[in-house]
């Protein structure tokens, strides 16, 4: 039954909700004359921002061409942030033979609808967001050679189902004050000019792109890559000084790569101003045995630090995660460093354990190794303990084997001695190392008894923690 209705109270009014037009019901010339009398874009201090999403020479309504322009004419003399994401790859280049073309440049703007008439207000570009589907038409397009006060690039290129990714080239342009730039499977034909790049993130691209990337950085840059790949034909890359103060490496591809991507990229750089460098491999290794694709290039890191001279007194962070190398090689690359604070490593899947480092021989190595220093007082030879700086460690371990008894001698080593009330003595400490401000441990799940380890670990530790010694034990599951 339906319910009953309600007697309206007198002097009330039944309020009801309005029906929602939705925008794309309306017609074209009804939606004009509304933009027309709320959008004004005239002053500078207006935010002209333009974003349009999954475009296609197919699918374009009719009045998106009416309404750029209708923006672009209601802005002028502002500065403009353009985002426009065309959809996935579905049209051929063939389908826009030179029988459409009509002039050059035509096919571009039959592919790439409103593109064009953006590219003609290049002047006024502050930030872009572009996506592309890939075509041979781009290395043709019709792009502006300057872009000048363009900050803000992040690009991206949706590969074709028959086409190698990473394999499309974008005309190059002069952008002499762009800050921040993304680029995800795009080589760019020249540099863009800029001094200030502070900020780079590169996906799916060669180590040859990068380096190219990397020649004009800020000392204040700090460098992203998400997989980077071998080309099928490989010619080499040229030698590049850059000036990166940060530099973060992931692969992410499941595929062995010959040559090494990464060993080719360090060994084309030269980074004197570094003081961070990261390397994270998030691949799914499914092989029980390691190719040398695999395991981290500690030969080309190490050639890195001897042609960037500085690299070694300027580097303070160094993080690894999931990283195939041995124990021997880390001591190898600690040994470089004298000037590390900061030091994480999370061991890789535990299915080839003897290329995990955190063994007993390296924290034993650890603490047995010595820097010699010069006292200057008496001009006689002393020994400092080794990394006397490092204050922070994080360690992830993996392996099918925990060495629990070396890893609190070590632990105990970076400490304060405790005084005779069993608290920790309170002036320079005797072993020289400063305060220890933090070292986290984290033991996963996938070792056996991996809970039981860290109570344990953390029952034999616990006297140590105090205010100037901060120590974090946890056991955590890992997929």
């Amino acid at each position: 039954m339906p319910p009953k209705r309600t007697k309206q109270a007198k002097g009330k009014r039944i309020q009801r909700t309005p029906k929602i037009c939705h925008i794309n019901r309306l017609s074209n010339d009804l939606l004009l004359e509304i933009l027309r009398h709320f959008c004004d874009l005239r002053t500078a201090e207006s935010k002209n921002y333009v974003a349009l999403d999954s475009i296609s020479p197919e699918k374009t309504p009719p009045f998106i061409n009416s309404l750029v322009d209708l923006y672009l004419e209601r802005s002028k003399g502002a500065a403009l942030d353009i985002c426009v994401l065309y959809s996935d790859y579905g049209v051929e280049d063939e389908d826009y033979n030179s029988e459409q073309e009509g002039e050059e440049g035509c096919n571009a703007g039959l592919l790439f609808p409103v593109l064009p008439k953006l590219f003609q207000h290049a002047c006024r570009w502050r930030s872009a967001v572009l996506r592309l589907p890939q075509s041979s038409v781009l290395d043709s397009m019709r792009v502006p050679s300057d872009f000048p006060v363009l900050q803000k690039l992040d690009i991206q290129c949706v590969p074709a189902p028959d086409m190698d990714a990473g394999t499309t080239s974008f005309p190059g342009f002069l952008s002499p004050l762009l800050r921040k730039l993304s680029v995800t499977k795009f080589a760019f034909e020249g540099d863009f000019g800029s001094t200030c790049l502070d900020d780079i993130s590169l996906t799916w691209v060669t180590p040859a792109t990068a380096v190219d990337f990397f020649e004009n950085a800020s000392p204040k840059c700090i460098a992203n890559i998400h997989t980077l790949f071998s080309p099928y034909r490989y010619f080499g890359s040229s030698h590049v000084t850059s000036k990166l103060m940060a530099l973060t490496v992931t692969a992410t591809h499941e595929e062995d790569m010959d040559p090494d991507p990464l060993g080719n990229l360090l060994d084309c750089l030269t980074l004197p101003n570094v003081e961070k460098l990261t390397f994270v491999d998030e691949r799914n290794n499914s092989y029980k045995t390691l190719s040398q694709s695999w395991l981290f290039p500690t030969r080309s890191l190490l050639s890195l630090f001897d042609r960037s001279l500085l690299t070694t007194t300027n580097l303070t962070y160094l993080h690894f995660a999931g990283r195939y190398i041995s124990d021997s090689d880390l001591m190898k690359i600690l040994d470089r460093l004298p000037a590390l604070k900061h030091l994480v490593f999370k061991e890789a899947s535990p299915k080839i354990d003897e290329s995990n480092p955190l063994t007993e021989h390296f924290f034993q190595s650890f603490v047995a190794r010595h820097n010699p220093v010069k006292d200057h007082s008496n001009d006689v030879g002393i020994s400092a303990p080794f990394l006397p700086d490092l204050t922070y460690i994080e360690l992830g371990f993996n392996s099918k084997s925990f060495p629990s008894v070396a890893l609190a001698e070590f632990i105990k080593s970076r400490l304060p001695p405790l005084s005779e009330d069993g608290g920790q003595s309170d002036p320079l400490p005797r072993n020289g190392i400063p305060d220890w401000k933090i070292v986290r441990v984290q033991i996963y799940e996938s070792m056996q008894d991996a809970s039981q380890l860290a109570d344990a670990l953390k029952q034999s530790l616990s006297k140590y923690r105090s205010d100037k010694a901060v120590i974090e034990i946890t056991a955590e599951y890992y997929e």
